[in-house]
């Protein structure tokens, strides 16, 4: 019987995460496909507990040219693509296949959610979305050296929205750091600008790449050529690009003009929690304290109506408990900043700002005892 889901993976030196990867996925894909592009590591004979179909393939600076090589060994009806450092939740997955076999039979591909883990230890999530499942056409294939996109050859390529989402840990800052990404995702970059021209997609990709070295400036001047050369409203990667500006500016002091551009964001999209928590860090960078707090216990208190997480779903609860834990604390209101600063905690354990922030206005107002329990009440155990 042909195999109806086919992993397809581009791999090289990735002994450390690709076990975890592989594990998640096993029991749901009927076959699984890995090309490795130069590994010096144990990475194939950590693939070779889940599969034979194992092939080398020359690195040729197109990460488009190995994906399609990894398609071309797969039998399967379907393409699912995952990096290494990539993995998902078993059921999810499962749920999703099953998806596959009952939808709509035009479609060719389909969008997943991906939470990016970024910081020092994932404590912090920034999402988007990706077409990591389409048919395996002849038809349909990757483009681009860096950032590929899948692409049909001839006429529109039909998507839909899949339920499975993945999880990514390559944006930690000690993987970035240890794989040298921002030297070669530049390199390649810078490619891809000199082939296709003003691509706004490439200048969005540019400007993440200063921004994550540092290079404000260059990442500001990156994000507004690609808002400005951008095909359509509609695409994904225009919302994050506004993000951006918005992050610069701030970066730069600029805050009356991140607040013009939060303005008009606001307008384009009204249901985005993440607009209104820059609003509130502007304000709480101008000492306006009062106002950022009006703002985010708007969000906490009608969070039904901010569901369109363009960014990361911590601008939701997650950031505004902690900004207003921040603000109560400086108003001296050690209650409400209690209050939040745990809230804050039990949305994400690895807030190093809300418990530091904590322990210091408990310690100075409770016994060692009372400090001890409140955290293992409210804090350090909830999942």
């Amino acid at each position: 019987m042909k195999p109806f889901v086919s992993l397809c993976m581009i791999v090289k030196n990735e002994e450390k995460v690709l076990g975890r990867c592989l594990e998640s996925v096993k029991e749901n894909v009927d076959e699984i496909v890995i090309v490795d592009t130069g590994s010096t590591d144990s990475t194939k004979e950590i693939a070779s507990n889940y599969t034979d179909k194992i092939y080398d393939f020359k690195w040729t600076d197109s990460f488009a040219d190995a994906r399609n090589f990894a398609q071309s060994k797969a039998t399967g009806e379907w393409i699912l693509v995952l990096d290494a450092d990539e993995y998902c939740d078993s059921e999810n997955l499962k749920t999703a296949i099953h998806e596959l076999k009952t939808k709509d039979k035009d479609i060719d591909a389909y969008e997943v959610k991906i939470y990016n883990f970024t910081g020092y230890s994932g404590e912090s999530i920034v999402q988007n979305v990706s077409i990591r499942l389409y048919r395996n056409d002849e038809t349909i294939g990757y483009y681009r050296a860096i950032h590929e996109q899948v692409s049909k050859k001839e006429g529109e390529l039909k998507t839909d929205v899949s339920s499975l989402v993945l999880y990514h840990s390559g944006y930690l800052v000690g993987v970035i750091k240890s794989k040298q990404k921002n030297e070669r995702n530049s390199k390649l970059i810078d490619k891809e600008i000199k082939t296709s021209g003003n691509s706004a997609f490439d200048y969005f990709n540019l400007g993440n790449e200063y921004r994550s070295v540092g290079n404000v400036e260059k990442a500001l001047e990156s994000y507004i050529n690609a808002y400005k050369n951008k095909p359509d409203i509609r695409y994904s990667w225009v919302a994050f690009a506004i993000v951006q500006i918005i992050n610069c500016l701030c970066d730069l002091h600029r805050y009356l003009d991140a607040l013009h551009v939060i303005g008009d964001a606001e307008l384009l999209y009204p249901t985005s929690p993440d607009f209104k928590f820059f609003r509130a860090k502007v304000y709480f960078e101008q000492h306006r304290f009062d106002d950022a707090a009006v703002v985010l216990e708007e969000v906490i208190e009608n969070k039904d109506k901010y569901q369109y997480c363009i960014t990361s779903v911590d601008f939701l609860e997650y950031r505004p408990h902690q900004m207003l834990g921040l603000i109560y604390k400086h108003k001296n209101d050690n209650d409400k900043a209690v209050y939040h600063f745990a809230k804050a905690l039990s949305k994400n354990k690895f807030c190093n700002v809300s418990l530091f922030n904590l322990i210091e206005i408990l310690t100075n107002n409770c016994s060692l005892a009372e400090v001890e329990s409140f955290i293992q009440n409210n804090v350090v155990y909830n999942k």
